[in-house]
């Protein structure tokens, strides 16, 4: 038996600073990633509580150079990180030491961790349950430009210039775009959520992408929430939403 706790752990030598919140309980509980958006000010700590007291496990990993973890922050460094991570939350001691189903594994990501989810596909198939929140789809397709971002963005990430983030955003876009990403989709269900007041991103692009998704003969779903791009004013809603999806995809 587990006792429920909070627990923080850099994996392997990667430096990726994350914390698990485990549920009290036996063997086989499911895992629910949670991953943050740039820089990651809004941690959504709220849905992990809520995913946590219906009986999931939740990791919270911080990319390197941000929040705890060492090395320089690059977007170039995500998708390793996220590639990092999944093949830590799949290895043999991991499963063991948190009593993990590996056949129950989702991620949710909001912001730039939308992205992050939304890239799972490319990186590891296990993945089986995608929840994106406000997820940065277009790169060329957001209402303030990055260049106007950057300045506030880096003030609490390690070794990066204004000029640096804005080369990771172009790249980002380019070489991982969700749209070539979630080609790679097999039998896993995605849920994107957008916000009809998203005063950074144009919730068309989850349209897009849900309708791109659907059109391929996956298992989609999309919901529309009329708050800004945090969810400040429907996090309850917000919360039920996640909450209910895993329930639906990684049933207990």
């Amino acid at each position: 038996m587990f006792s429920g706790e909070t627990t923080g752990f850099f994996i392997g030598n990667s430096g990726i600073y994350s914390r698990i919140f485990r549920p009290a309980g036996g063997d086989n509980c499911p895992l629910v990633i949670l991953f943050h958006g740039l820089p990651g000010n809004e941690t959504n700590l709220d849905i992990a509580y809520a995913l946590r007291e219906e009986g999931y496990a939740v990791l919270t990993p911080n990319y390197n150079g941000c929040w705890g973890s060492r090395g320089s922050y690059r977007l170039q460094n995500i998708p390793e990180n996220v590639d990092t991570i999944l093949k830590h939350v799949f290895s043999v001691p991991f499963l063991k030491t948190w009593g993990i189903d590996p056949e129950r594994v989702g991620a949710v990501g909001h912001s730039i961790g939308g992205w992050a989810s939304l890239i799972t596909p490319k990186i590891d198939k296990r993945i089986k349950a995608i929840a994106a929140l406000a997820p940065v789809i277009d790169f060329d397709r957001i209402r303030i430009s990055a260049r106007d971002l950057a300045p506030e963005f880096i003030i609490p990430l390690k070794d990066i210039t204004v000029e640096q983030l804005i080369e990771g955003w172009t790249w980002a876009g380019k070489e991982w775009s969700p749209f070539d990403t979630i080609k790679k989709m097999g039998d896993q269900s995605l849920m994107l959520v957008a916000a009809t007041e998203d005063e950074i991103l144009f919730p068309e692009s989850c349209l897009e992408l849900y309708n791109q998704v659907k059109a391929a003969g996956r298992d989609a779903e999309f919901w529309v929430l009329h708050t800004d791009h945090s969810f400040v004013s429907e996090r309850k809603k917000l919360r039920n939403l996640v909450v209910d999806y895993m329930l639906r995809k990684l049933p207990l």
